[in-house]
């Protein structure tokens, strides 16, 4: 440690203070340099000066006085320093000297000097030099300088030139150069000195010995193995130093801690190992390997190390596994199986991964290898391919049976739909048999008879219909359509049908809409018609008291997507709720109980359940026995094209404004029926109102005081239920008095559904309007309003509107266009449509002719008599022998005469799809209708090329049958129709006389595969059947005649046998329609 430290000491010792010698020693030698140099060249400057003042002097010495003697004595005297060793003066011309320092040479001739270099450097001054100059030559320390002085020549008594010689000695001035260097040097040598002393202790104290110290804790570190904290030095820079080390060693003790513990967790994994793992290196020795050796082998690990591979095998069994150790040091991973015999274990089949250990430089210092035994695996693989082959043949026999069985359950779905088709039928007529039966007077005893046999028909027709749709979704061909509706429309008329047959068992049916924020959607509202009516028609059935409560929520989750959450509320019987779960499974029941008391299949929430999954949505269900049940439903739906073009165009006030359309207005609401009235409540105060609301007359004082009467306004609306209008009105009046405005509070009757309303009682018991249960917000504010907006008593009916703003309630025109001479020709094949023009023209006034096809249409366009001459041709565009495209280009050439060239004409099709009204312009048409004809719309086009004014408007009601809408929106038929029951039974008539021949005609047309002649007679029924508003039927049609027009035969089969089964449905609906009107 000593020798280690003097050797560190030495080394940076001589490190640190060699460059401080080294530099010091140059620096002293460029000093020495400099100042010789400099002493030299000041000497040499200081002795010619010297010369130079010595030359004026003698001038001046013997300006006055010329003579020998003073000459002499004046040369001695410039001659007494030692510095001038010879000064002498010559004639320049007898080259004599005249006068000298030294006297044994005066007279004497130049020659006689004794120093030969003065002789020299007389010679030279004489040879190249001119009188006046000075000549200088050094010599050793010795200077010698020539000069010429002018002096008074004393035998001639003139001025003369004199030559000086002086001989400057310069080397006593070298001496004392040379020691004021030397002390120079001295100086320098003695402050070195003292800086390397000086520099050594700070050395020592500030660096040397605080490294050795820490050296020294670095080695005991190193041969001890504990790395403790080295303490830290005051020097910053040692203490960094230090710090980093002592980091260094903190963090390689928590490494080395980490390493113990993943080398003691990888040891434990590698011994724990079933597999053998090892390692080789290049020379094929063992270097590592588990305890999975020891215990395959029956020896310590030991034995394996520093072993070849597979030394402890046969000859045999070795050279295979060598043959693989070459291929993977060359680099190749590897993977192969062998067989080796064991002692005592017999034989075993063994995997081998090899996995080459490659350096950076790319070559190969060993390799990693897993073994793992496999005999178990392969003797089970053995035993299992034993079993495939089994297995394969009974698979072969379950697939045969499977295919039976597929065969059979697409049989029993085509059977079930089949039969309840053909049960459906003959159920319907049965059905319009007992309505006409039961309009006949009647005994008690037999209208109950009959009331009971239609209750057990419709019950049936029920049933049968679940089976279909059943039979449809097992099948996968139950459609959903995506049309626009108004989700409250659709939910007011289904409320209806329900809130009727609530009333019937006496319970209270209740339609909640408050969180339907979105009225106007894009799916299949009939499909969501059926779920409900399938959750509420169980609801009804299974409660015997209390209320039915539907609940409906819209909420926006993406883009254009709505989701529409339902639940169905009910008090009824409730279920178990590990029974709960199985109500949702085909034919599922609580129990047998049920089924005999309240009847049913279990088809109805099957049915629900995979209708809600179709419609991206999903069903569930709480309830608790005895204690009623909630059914919750959600379906995705797209929001409708209107409600996007709604939400654009408003803004956030007109949003706050129609929250706030009842703020500042206070209501009192008393009903029995807690669930209604409070729903009715929330409504009223989303709208900004202030509710009180109670249950009874009784209650209105205890719930005043209780709200203190500073802090309520006057009501300025009432609401009473039919209990309180019935019982206890008289005493509302005293009740209410101070709560009130006088003579300006508004009463409202709330009315039951299914009773009739007595507007002239209801004004005379000073009621101002009145809303039925169950109501819908776009009923329910109009309603409000309208009594808070007229001082005299008026009385609002409910009213729905579609998406597009008509009245449910069409009109009929009263009177006639006012121009009663115009004639229209009207070009139609079909009989049904002809007809159904031909009453629409005759009720707005107009006379009209009919004709089949073009070619007649320009027949009785040339042959009409001038005073009778059209003045409109409504012209179909698809006819038979010459379609309205040609007879309009035909006519426009003169074909009908000149004078009906300009002829409006306006086009009629079913076709509306994009392109067709551009394709009738092009043919010359004036304007567009599209099928079915909307007498408004005809009104409109007729003013606009007749110039005729249109008509008001008076409302007539009809019977409408109670049918699904899918089938026969009878409504919209009538309405169609102007309200006029006659003219529709005509237009069925018509349809039931000519269009079941057109079908069979159809039929033979698929049947031959022509399917031109096909999509003739399909655009001839369509035209027919949207005229009468069949709506499933008029999407099946139109999908036949666009299948016709592609040639695709197969795909017309299979839509005409749908077409059949919704065509049987339409013929019942209209003969149903015919019977009931």
């Amino acid at each position: 440690m000593h020798k280690l430290t003097r050797q560190l000491k030495s080394k940076l010792v001589f490190k640190l203070n060699a460059p401080i010698v080294f530099f010091s020693t140059a620096v002293l030698a460029s000093v020495i340099l400099v100042i010789s140099f400099d002493s030299r060249r000041e000497n040499d400057r200081l002795a010619l000066a010297y010369i130079d003042a010595l030359s004026n002097a003698i001038a001046i010495a013997v300006e006055y006085d010329s003579t020998l003697g003073n000459l002499t004595r004046v040369l001695s005297l410039q001659s007494s320093s030692d510095e001038v060793s010879h000064l002498s003066l010559i004639h320049y011309k007898k080259n004599v000297v005249i006068a000298d320092n030294f006297h044994e040479f005066i007279g004497r001739p130049i020659s006689a000097l004794i120093n030969p270099i003065e002789r020299k450097v007389l010679d030279i001054y004489r040879e190249k030099h001119s009188v006046g100059s000075t000549f200088s030559h050094f010599e050793g320390d010795i200077i010698y300088q020539v000069l010429t002085i002018n002096l008074i020549d004393p035998e001639v008594n003139r001025l003369r030139p004199f030559i000086l010689l002086v001989a400057y000695d310069q080397s006593y001035a070298m001496v004392r150069a040379q020691n004021h260097l030397k002390r120079i040097i001295l100086v320098f040598f003695t402050g070195v000195i003292t800086l390397f002393l000086v520099s050594y202790w700070v050395q020592r104290r500030e660096l040397i010995d605080p490294i050795q110290r820490i050296v020294s804790s670095m080695q005991e570190h190193h041969e001890t193995g504990v790395y403790d904290d080295i303490e830290l030095p005051r020097q910053y820079e040692l203490e960094i130093l230090v710090s980093c080390y002592n980091s260094v060693n903190h963090d390689k003790k928590r490494v080395d801690d980490e390493l113990r513990k993943t080398r003691k967790h990888i040891d434990g994994v590698t011994d724990a190992a079933p597999v053998l793992l090892s390692y080789v290196d290049k020379n094929r020795k063992y270097k590592f390997v588990n305890k999975a050796y020891e215990r395959m082998f029956q020896r310590d690990a030991s034995y394996f190390i520093d072993n070849e591979v597979g030394h402890v095998l046969s000859v045999e069994e070795r050279a295979p596994l060598l043959d693989e150790v070459n291929k993977v040091l060359e680099g190749q991973s590897v993977y192969f199986e062998n067989e080796i015999t064991i002692s005592g274990e017999g034989l075993r089949h063994l995997t081998y991964v090899f996995t080459p250990d490659i350096d950076e430089d790319g070559s190969v210092s060993g390799f990693f290898a897993c073994t793992e035994d496999i005999t178990q695996r392969k003797t089970n693989e053995n035993k299992l391919a034993e079993y495939a082959q089994d297995m394969e043949f009974q698979a072969w026999a379950l697939e045969e049976q499977k295919e039976k069985a597929e065969e059979a359950t697409l049989a029993k779905s085509e059977f079930l739909a089949s039969m309840s088709h053909e049960i459906r039928t003959p159920m319907n007529g049965v059905l319009g048999m007992l309505g006409l039966l039961m309009r006949e007077p009647l005994s008690s005893q037999q209208n109950h008879y009959a009331t009971l046999a239609r209750s057990s028909a419709e019950a049936l027709l029920g049933l049968i219909n679940d089976i279909l749709d059943f039979s449809k979704i097992e099948a996968g061909k139950l459609d959903f359509e995506l049309l626009e509706f108004d989700l409250e429309q659709q939910l007011l008329e289904f409320s209806e049908t329900m809130a009727y047959r609530a009333k019937e068992k006496g319970l209270e049916f209740v339609l909640d809409l408050t969180n339907a924020t979105d009225s106007l959607l894009r799916g299949d509202p009939g499909r969501i018609r059926q779920v409900l009516t399938n959750l509420v028609s169980n609801a009804i059935k299974f409660t015997e008291t209390g209320s039915i409560t539907v609940q409906m929520s819209t909420e926006r989750i993406a883009g254009s997507e709505v989701k529409l959450s339902g639940s169905v509320i009910d008090t009824g019987i409730g279920i178990p709720e590990e029974k709960s779960l199985l109500l949702f499974d085909s034919f599922s029941q609580v129990d047998s109980s049920t089924t005999r008391k309240y009847g049913g299949t279990g088809l109805g929430l099957a049915i629900v359940k995979q209708l809600c999954e179709l419609m991206r949505g999903a069903v569930s269900i709480s309830s608790e026995l005895k204690d009623g049940s909630q059914f919750d439903f959600t379906m995705i739906l797209d929001l409708s094209e209107s409600a996007d073009v709604l939400s654009v165009q408003s803004s956030q006030s007109e949003a706050e404004a129609h929250h706030n359309k009842l703020m500042g207005i206070s209501i009192l609401l008393v009903d029995d029926n807690d669930v209604s009235r409070g729903v009715l409540a929330t409504q009223c105060v989303r709208w900004g109102a202030s509710v009180v609301d109670v249950s009874r007359v009784n209650n209105i004082e205890h719930v005043l005081e209780n709200n203190g009467n500073d802090k309520l306004i006057p009501f300025t609306l009432v609401i009473l239920g039919r209990t309180v209008q019935e019982s206890d009105r008289h005493n509302l009046k005293d009740k209410l008095r101070g709560y009130c405005l006088e003579n300006r509070t508004k009463y409202i009757a709330l009315i039951p559904v299914g009773e009739q309303v007595d507007t002239s009682q209801l004004s005379l018991a000073n009621f101002s309007g009145y809303i039925k249960k169950p109501f819908v917000p776009k009923v329910l504010l109009p309603t409000l309003l309208g009594v808070l907006d007229n001082n005299d008593n008026v009385f609002f009916e409910t009213k729905v509107f579609d998406l597009k703003g008509h009245g449910c309630n069409q009109a009929a025109f009263s009177e006639p266009l006012s121009d009663a001479s115009a004639r229209v020709l009207l070009v139609e094949d079909n009989i049904v449509n002809q007809e159904v023009a031909l009453m629409l023209l005759e009720d707005l006034g107009v006379h009209a002719d009919a004709v089949a096809n073009g070619i007649e249409a320009i027949q009785a366009l040339e042959g009409a008599p001038y005073d009778r001459v059209y003045n409109l041709v409504l012209m179909d565009c698809q006819m038979p022998e010459m379609d309205g495209y040609e007879a309009t280009r035909q006519i426009r050439k003169d074909a009908s005469g000149r004078h009906n060239s300009n002829i409006p004409i306006v086009a009629m099709t079913a076709n509306a799809m994009k392109g067709d009204r551009e394709k009738c312009l092009e043919a010359g048409m004036n304007d567009y209708l599209t099928k079915p004809v909307d007498i408004e719309e005809l009104a409109g086009k007729l003013g606009e090329w007749l110039g005729l004014k249109k008509p008001g408007v008076a409302v007539e009601q009809a019977s409408i049958v109670c049918v699904d809408e899918l089938v026969w929106d009878s409504k919209a038929a009538l309405a169609r129709f102007a309200g006029k029951p006659d003219r529709l039974l005509s237009i069925i008539d018509s349809f039931v006389a000519h269009i079941p021949e057109k079908v069979d005609v159809l039929q033979d047309a698929i049947l031959k595969g022509d399917a031109k002649a096909a999509s003739e007679i399909s655009h001839y029924i369509k035209g027919s059947v949207v005229n009468l508003s069949a709506v499933g039927l008029q999407q099946i049609i139109e999908e036949l005649e666009l299948a016709s027009n592609d040639g695709n035969i197969e795909k017309l089969s299979v839509l005409f046998e749908q077409f059949t089964e919704q065509f049987e449905l339409f013929m019942d609906a209209l003969i149903l329609f015919q019977q009931k009107n």
